[in-house]
């Protein structure tokens, strides 16, 4: 079975809402996506959380909303809205699930995507944190699939995007002021092509997403994980080498950093151990699944 016909989708239905951290990742993680289901007559909505404004990539920040609506002009007929929030900054937005819902609840739609809990920039791990606590917090929330920008994932769909790759190209050639500072368009076709390793077309291109149980969603494990992963890559900055991007850090940051990993690690590890009948169904999925992850087992 094919992730699209996993997703039992209905373009007579409501729409496809992708929440993109930044200018340039709603092309870069599921352009082919967007672009395909465009073709069959989805509406998408593109929601830019960011600014687009840290640093040397933020210069110029009309310039990169421009860029992204020249970009989904190509990928497909899409409304886009910037809500402008700080970039580098999603991760202290208290409310920022809350927004997800109410966008949610206001523009229903059948299928939200979001950056995947494996990616290290953090505000691709807020804006994913922040979709699984807004489907969460739904009665009757929207299927919810996670796409990869920065960090293949181990455990994903793979969606043949071959028919428009060259489509997904040209879009990505959009981002001039980003792939001026970093071939992105390269870097991104380069894992396209390292997930059709498991097409069966040679060249193909693919794009990897994950679609994670509903158990697994109520339970939180989506943010647990996200959590954990977070506390590895907390070290982590962009445009690293470059003097201007470089923030102090401080025996206190790092007693802080040590403080919330070993609280995290207590509670995955409190997770594993208990074997109480109080524990509920969608608990029970959480270990399952996380041992799944340890054991190297994918989907």
């Amino acid at each position: 079975m094919s992730f699209l016909e996993a997703l039992t989708l209905d373009p007579r239905g409501a729409g496809i809402t992708v929440f993109a951290p930044h200018p340039d990742d709603e092309v870069f993680g599921c352009g082919g996506l967007l672009s395909l289901l465009a073709a069959q007559g989805f509406a998408l909505r593109v929601i830019i959380v960011s600014d687009g404004g840290f640093g040397e990539f933020g210069r110029d920040v009309a310039a990169r909303k421009q860029e992204s609506r020249s970009a989904m002009s190509l990928l497909g007929e899409a409304s886009l809205d910037f809500w402008d929030l700080p970039d580098q900054g999603l991760g202290g937005v208290a409310d920022l699930d809350l927004r997800f819902r109410d966008e949610l609840e206001t523009h229903p739609c059948q299928l939200m995507l979001a950056p995947s809990p494996w990616e290290v920039h953090p505000d691709h791990l807020a804006v994913c944190m922040a979709a699984s606590k807004a489907w969460r917090q739904m009665e009757r929330p929207p299927q919810l699939a996670f796409y990869e920008v920065g960090v293949p994932m181990p455990r994903a769909f793979i969606l043949n995007i071959s028919q428009v790759a060259e489509r997904k190209r040209q879009a990505m050639a959009c981002f001039a002021s980003q792939n001026a500072i970093q071939d992105y368009a390269l870097q991104i076709g380069g894992l396209n092509t390292y997930r059709g390793y498991v097409l069966e077309a040679r060249g193909a291109w693919g794009e990897a997403y994950f679609q994670p149980e509903p158990a697994l969603l109520r339970a939180g494990g989506v943010e647990v994980l996200a959590g954990l992963l977070a506390g590895q890559h907390l070290l982590w900055s962009p445009g690293e080498g470059r003097e201007e991007s470089r923030q102090p850090f401080t025996q206190e940051t790092l007693a802080a950093l040590l403080e919330e990993n070993q609280r995290l690690q207590a509670t995955q590890a409190a997770l594993y151990a208990s074997t109480s009948w109080r524990l509920t169904a969608p608990l029970r999925a959480l270990v399952s699944w996380f041992r799944s992850l340890s054991s190297g087992s994918g989907r």
